[in-house]
Protein backbone atom coordinates (compact mmCIF):
# COMPACT_ATOMS: atom_id res chain seq x y z
CA UNK A 1 0.00 0.00 0.00
CA UNK A 2 1.40 3.54 -0.80
CA UNK A 3 3.07 5.18 2.06
CA UNK A 4 2.07 8.97 2.47
CA UNK A 5 4.79 11.04 4.27
CA UNK A 6 3.29 13.27 6.73
CA UNK A 7 4.80 16.95 7.50
CA UNK A 8 5.33 17.84 11.74
CA UNK A 9 3.41 21.77 12.17
CA UNK A 10 3.36 21.31 15.87
CA UNK A 11 4.54 19.38 18.67
CA UNK A 12 3.84 19.73 22.46
CA UNK A 13 5.17 17.57 25.74
CA UNK A 14 3.31 19.23 28.14
CA UNK A 15 -0.45 18.33 26.70
CA UNK A 16 -2.21 15.57 25.54
CA UNK A 17 -4.56 16.20 23.03
CA UNK A 18 -7.08 13.50 23.85
CA UNK A 19 -6.88 13.93 27.73
CA UNK A 20 -6.12 17.96 28.20
CA UNK A 21 -8.04 19.76 25.95
CA UNK A 22 -11.68 20.47 25.76
CA UNK A 23 -14.67 20.23 24.46
CA UNK A 24 -13.39 16.51 23.49
CA UNK A 25 -14.83 15.80 20.44
CA UNK A 26 -12.85 13.94 17.56
CA UNK A 27 -13.65 16.50 14.81
CA UNK A 28 -12.29 19.98 13.83
CA UNK A 29 -13.54 22.79 16.16
CA UNK A 30 -12.06 25.40 18.90
CA UNK A 31 -10.01 23.41 21.59
CA UNK A 32 -9.60 24.63 25.52
CA UNK A 33 -7.52 23.44 28.69
CA UNK A 34 -7.09 24.41 32.22
CA UNK A 35 -3.53 25.73 32.75
CA UNK A 36 -2.51 27.09 36.44
CA UNK A 37 -6.15 27.92 37.40
CA UNK A 38 -6.91 29.88 33.97
CA UNK A 39 -8.72 28.50 31.03
CA UNK A 40 -6.65 28.74 27.26
CA UNK A 41 -7.76 28.50 23.98
CA UNK A 42 -5.29 26.93 21.48
CA UNK A 43 -5.40 27.39 18.05
CA UNK A 44 -4.56 24.27 15.73
CA UNK A 45 -0.53 24.62 15.72
CA UNK A 46 -1.64 24.20 19.76
CA UNK A 47 -0.08 27.54 20.32
CA UNK A 48 -2.64 29.72 22.84
CA UNK A 49 -3.86 32.43 21.46
CA UNK A 50 -6.09 33.66 24.40
CA UNK A 51 -6.26 32.83 28.64
CA UNK A 52 -8.85 34.15 31.24
CA UNK A 53 -9.62 33.43 34.71
CA UNK A 54 -11.58 30.43 35.44
CA UNK A 55 -14.09 29.14 38.45
CA UNK A 56 -12.90 26.14 40.28
CA UNK A 57 -13.68 22.76 38.99
CA UNK A 58 -13.20 20.75 35.54
CA UNK A 59 -13.64 22.56 32.29
CA UNK A 60 -16.30 21.13 30.29
CA UNK A 61 -16.43 23.95 27.09
CA UNK A 62 -16.05 27.89 26.23
CA UNK A 63 -16.57 30.31 24.03
CA UNK A 64 -13.66 31.40 21.60
CA UNK A 65 -13.48 34.88 23.19
CA UNK A 66 -13.72 33.35 26.85
CA UNK A 67 -16.16 35.32 27.91
CA UNK A 68 -18.44 31.95 28.81
CA UNK A 69 -16.51 29.31 30.13
CA UNK A 70 -18.33 26.54 31.24
CA UNK A 71 -17.20 24.00 34.56
CA UNK A 72 -18.05 21.08 36.96
CA UNK A 73 -17.51 22.03 40.20
CA UNK A 74 -17.58 19.54 43.23
CA UNK A 75 -20.78 21.14 44.63
CA UNK A 76 -22.62 22.31 41.09
CA UNK A 77 -21.95 23.57 37.52
CA UNK A 78 -20.73 26.83 36.71
CA UNK A 79 -21.33 28.68 34.07
CA UNK A 80 -19.22 32.44 33.54
CA UNK A 81 -20.43 34.61 30.85
CA UNK A 82 -18.94 38.24 30.78
CA UNK A 83 -17.38 37.67 34.63
CA UNK A 84 -21.04 36.82 36.02
CA UNK A 85 -21.18 33.35 37.75
CA UNK A 86 -24.41 31.61 37.72
CA UNK A 87 -24.18 28.12 39.64
CA UNK A 88 -26.94 25.08 38.41
CA UNK A 89 -27.45 21.67 40.67
CA UNK A 90 -25.71 19.45 37.76
CA UNK A 91 -22.17 18.97 39.42
CA UNK A 92 -21.54 16.05 37.64
CA UNK A 93 -22.06 17.43 34.38
CA UNK A 94 -19.70 15.50 31.58
CA UNK A 95 -20.56 17.52 28.53
CA UNK A 96 -21.41 21.25 27.27
CA UNK A 97 -22.29 22.13 23.85
CA UNK A 98 -22.79 26.35 23.35
CA UNK A 99 -25.92 26.38 20.54
CA UNK A 100 -25.71 29.17 18.11
CA UNK A 101 -28.04 31.67 20.09
CA UNK A 102 -26.09 31.43 23.43
CA UNK A 103 -28.08 28.33 24.67
CA UNK A 104 -26.60 25.20 26.13
CA UNK A 105 -27.11 21.63 25.81
CA UNK A 106 -25.43 20.24 28.91
CA UNK A 107 -25.73 16.17 30.11
CA UNK A 108 -25.37 15.19 33.94
CA UNK A 109 -25.85 11.92 35.50
CA UNK A 110 -29.01 11.42 37.75
CA UNK A 111 -27.83 11.42 41.31
CA UNK A 112 -26.37 14.78 40.81
CA UNK A 113 -29.72 16.33 39.21
CA UNK A 114 -33.15 17.43 41.27
CA UNK A 115 -35.88 15.35 40.46
CA UNK A 116 -37.28 17.84 37.13
CA UNK A 117 -39.70 17.87 34.24
CA UNK A 118 -37.83 14.77 32.76
CA UNK A 119 -38.63 12.67 35.15
CA UNK A 120 -42.12 13.79 35.82
CA UNK A 121 -42.91 13.57 32.00
CA UNK A 122 -41.29 10.51 30.87
CA UNK A 123 -41.13 8.70 34.20
CA UNK A 124 -37.52 7.70 33.34
CA UNK A 125 -36.14 8.12 37.25
CA UNK A 126 -32.54 6.71 37.25
CA UNK A 127 -31.51 8.20 33.41
CA UNK A 128 -28.79 10.50 32.95
CA UNK A 129 -30.94 14.13 31.40
CA UNK A 130 -29.64 16.78 29.07
CA UNK A 131 -30.33 20.22 30.07
CA UNK A 132 -30.93 23.26 27.73
CA UNK A 133 -30.08 26.38 29.22
CA UNK A 134 -30.72 29.53 28.62
CA UNK A 135 -27.85 31.94 27.96
CA UNK A 136 -29.24 33.72 30.83
CA UNK A 137 -28.37 30.70 33.04
CA UNK A 138 -31.99 29.03 33.72
CA UNK A 139 -32.67 25.52 32.85
CA UNK A 140 -35.69 26.06 30.26
CA UNK A 141 -35.90 22.51 29.28
CA UNK A 142 -34.38 18.52 29.73
CA UNK A 143 -35.00 15.26 28.42
CA UNK A 144 -33.81 12.10 29.72
CA UNK A 145 -31.43 9.79 27.92
CA UNK A 146 -32.25 6.10 28.62
CA UNK A 147 -28.94 4.72 29.22
CA UNK A 148 -27.03 3.61 31.70
CA UNK A 149 -23.66 5.16 33.43
CA UNK A 150 -22.69 6.29 30.42
CA UNK A 151 -19.36 8.43 29.18
CA UNK A 152 -20.84 11.41 27.54
CA UNK A 153 -19.44 12.82 23.93
CA UNK A 154 -21.00 15.66 22.56
CA UNK A 155 -20.55 16.12 18.32
CA UNK A 156 -22.14 19.27 17.25
CA UNK A 157 -23.01 18.93 13.12
CA UNK A 158 -21.59 22.11 11.46
CA UNK A 159 -24.43 23.85 10.23
CA UNK A 160 -28.18 22.22 11.20
CA UNK A 161 -28.21 22.81 14.28
CA UNK A 162 -27.81 19.22 15.60
CA UNK A 163 -25.79 17.60 18.70
CA UNK A 164 -24.90 14.21 18.63
CA UNK A 165 -24.04 12.55 22.11
CA UNK A 166 -22.40 9.10 22.38
CA UNK A 167 -23.14 8.27 25.46
CA UNK A 168 -20.19 5.00 25.99
CA UNK A 169 -20.80 2.19 28.51
CA UNK A 170 -17.32 0.38 28.27
CA UNK A 171 -17.76 -2.85 26.81
CA UNK A 172 -21.33 -3.05 26.76
CA UNK A 173 -21.90 -0.84 23.71
CA UNK A 174 -23.08 2.88 23.44
CA UNK A 175 -25.84 4.37 22.43
CA UNK A 176 -25.97 7.42 20.04
CA UNK A 177 -28.84 10.49 20.46
CA UNK A 178 -29.79 13.35 18.29
CA UNK A 179 -30.53 16.07 20.30
CA UNK A 180 -31.81 19.54 19.14
CA UNK A 181 -33.40 22.62 20.54
CA UNK A 182 -36.10 24.46 19.02
CA UNK A 183 -36.52 27.59 21.29
CA UNK A 184 -37.38 26.52 25.01
CA UNK A 185 -37.56 22.86 24.02
CA UNK A 186 -35.09 19.95 23.56
CA UNK A 187 -35.98 16.84 21.93
CA UNK A 188 -33.74 13.51 22.01
CA UNK A 189 -34.16 10.64 19.50
CA UNK A 190 -32.17 7.38 19.88
CA UNK A 191 -30.71 6.93 16.30
CA UNK A 192 -27.75 4.22 16.57
CA UNK A 193 -25.89 1.76 18.93
CA UNK A 194 -22.77 0.13 19.51
CA UNK A 195 -21.32 2.53 17.23
CA UNK A 196 -18.37 5.33 17.55
CA UNK A 197 -19.64 8.92 16.22
CA UNK A 198 -16.25 9.94 14.92
CA UNK A 199 -17.34 12.89 12.58
CA UNK A 200 -19.25 14.95 10.28
CA UNK A 201 -18.33 16.32 6.70
CA UNK A 202 -17.56 19.50 6.33
CA UNK A 203 -20.93 20.26 4.27
CA UNK A 204 -22.50 17.97 7.18
CA UNK A 205 -24.37 15.79 4.44
CA UNK A 206 -22.10 12.29 5.59
CA UNK A 207 -21.39 11.09 9.40
CA UNK A 208 -18.14 9.06 9.58
CA UNK A 209 -19.02 5.66 11.82
CA UNK A 210 -15.69 4.21 13.62
CA UNK A 211 -16.53 0.63 15.11
CA UNK A 212 -17.10 0.08 18.86
CA UNK A 213 -14.33 -2.16 20.05
CA UNK A 214 -16.91 -4.85 21.42
CA UNK A 215 -19.25 -4.73 18.40
CA UNK A 216 -18.12 -5.10 14.82
CA UNK A 217 -14.73 -4.42 13.21
CA UNK A 218 -15.37 -1.95 9.77
CA UNK A 219 -15.58 1.50 9.25
CA UNK A 220 -18.80 3.20 8.01
CA UNK A 221 -20.01 6.44 5.90
CA UNK A 222 -23.85 6.98 6.35
CA UNK A 223 -25.60 10.12 5.00
CA UNK A 224 -27.08 12.58 7.32
CA UNK A 225 -29.56 13.03 8.58
CA UNK A 226 -31.47 9.74 7.28
CA UNK A 227 -27.90 7.44 7.93
CA UNK A 228 -28.88 5.41 5.04
CA UNK A 229 -25.15 3.57 4.80
CA UNK A 230 -23.15 4.56 2.07
CA UNK A 231 -20.19 2.54 2.17
CA UNK A 232 -18.36 0.15 4.35
CA UNK A 233 -14.63 -0.92 5.07
CA UNK A 234 -14.07 -4.00 6.91
CA UNK A 235 -10.17 -5.17 8.36
CA UNK A 236 -9.01 -7.10 4.87
CA UNK A 237 -7.12 -3.86 3.89
CA UNK A 238 -5.79 -4.24 6.78
CA UNK A 239 -2.31 -6.23 8.06
CA UNK A 240 -2.70 -9.88 10.02
CA UNK A 241 -3.77 -9.07 13.56
CA UNK A 242 -4.65 -5.21 12.80
CA UNK A 243 -7.74 -3.79 13.53
CA UNK A 244 -9.72 -0.35 13.43
CA UNK A 245 -9.11 1.93 16.51
CA UNK A 246 -12.28 4.47 17.61
CA UNK A 247 -10.91 7.57 16.10
CA UNK A 248 -11.25 8.66 12.86
CA UNK A 249 -12.06 12.18 10.90
CA UNK A 250 -12.35 13.88 7.70
CA UNK A 251 -9.40 15.34 6.25
CA UNK A 252 -11.56 17.13 3.76
CA UNK A 253 -15.03 16.59 1.92
CA UNK A 254 -13.37 14.28 -0.59
CA UNK A 255 -10.91 11.93 2.21
CA UNK A 256 -11.34 10.43 5.44
CA UNK A 257 -8.02 9.68 7.69
CA UNK A 258 -8.93 6.30 10.00
CA UNK A 259 -7.08 5.22 13.18
CA UNK A 260 -5.45 1.88 13.15
CA UNK A 261 -4.55 0.02 16.63
CA UNK A 262 -0.83 0.86 17.80
CA UNK A 263 -0.14 1.43 13.71
CA UNK A 264 -0.14 4.24 11.21
CA UNK A 265 -3.14 5.81 10.68
CA UNK A 266 -4.90 4.80 7.06
CA UNK A 267 -6.33 7.34 4.77
CA UNK A 268 -8.67 6.88 2.29
CA UNK A 269 -11.34 8.66 -0.15
CA UNK A 270 -14.37 9.48 1.66
CA UNK A 271 -15.92 6.44 -0.26
CA UNK A 272 -14.01 4.83 1.54
CA UNK A 273 -10.99 3.38 -0.67
CA UNK A 274 -8.23 3.09 0.55
CA UNK A 275 -5.32 5.31 -0.63
CA UNK A 276 -2.44 4.63 1.52
CA UNK A 277 -0.69 4.41 5.50
CA UNK A 278 0.49 7.47 6.93
CA UNK A 279 4.31 7.46 7.35
CA UNK A 280 5.81 10.03 9.87
CA UNK A 281 9.43 11.05 9.86
CA UNK A 282 12.55 8.86 10.71
CA UNK A 283 12.63 10.17 14.46
CA UNK A 284 9.17 9.50 14.47
CA UNK A 285 8.55 6.20 12.87
CA UNK A 286 8.71 4.03 16.22
CA UNK A 287 6.45 6.02 17.89
CA UNK A 288 3.11 4.24 19.00
CA UNK A 289 -0.39 6.52 17.78
CA UNK A 290 -2.66 6.66 20.68
CA UNK A 291 -5.80 8.67 19.71
CA UNK A 292 -6.07 10.73 16.17
CA UNK A 293 -8.46 14.09 15.96
CA UNK A 294 -9.54 16.05 13.06
CA UNK A 295 -8.16 19.46 13.06
CA UNK A 296 -8.72 22.15 9.78
CA UNK A 297 -8.61 20.64 6.07
CA UNK A 298 -5.75 18.26 5.33
CA UNK A 299 -4.39 18.27 9.15
CA UNK A 300 -4.68 16.12 12.21
CA UNK A 301 -3.30 15.77 15.69
CA UNK A 302 -2.13 12.67 16.72
CA UNK A 303 -1.27 11.51 20.92
CA UNK A 304 2.21 9.83 20.44
CA UNK A 305 4.32 7.70 22.75
CA UNK A 306 7.51 8.01 21.50
CA UNK A 307 10.39 5.36 21.48
CA UNK A 308 11.97 6.35 25.05
CA UNK A 309 8.61 5.71 26.55
CA UNK A 310 7.77 9.73 26.95
CA UNK A 311 4.50 11.37 25.31
CA UNK A 312 4.23 13.92 22.61
CA UNK A 313 1.12 15.58 21.48
CA UNK A 314 1.81 16.93 17.60
CA UNK A 315 -0.16 18.53 14.73
CA UNK A 316 0.45 16.76 10.92
CA UNK A 317 -0.22 17.92 7.52
CA UNK A 318 -1.44 14.71 5.67
CA UNK A 319 -0.45 15.62 1.79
Amino acid sequence: MRRITAELVARRTDLRIGWDLRPGSLGPGPQYRMAGGRVEALDHRLDTIAAADAPAGRLLNASSDLATVVMAGDRDLTIRRDGVDVHLPARGADSATLLRDGSLLVTAPPDDLPVGRAVQKFGLDGCPRVLLISPAGTVVDEAPLPTADPEMVALAHPHDGSVLLDAGEGQDGSSVFRVRADGDRVSVERILDNVVTAAFSPSGSRLLLMPHPSFGASVRVVSWPDLTLLHELTTEVLGEDERFDVYGCFLSESRVVLSVFEAPPLVCTAELRPEGRIVLPPEYEAATPVTLFGYPEHTIGLDLILSNGTWASTVWRVP
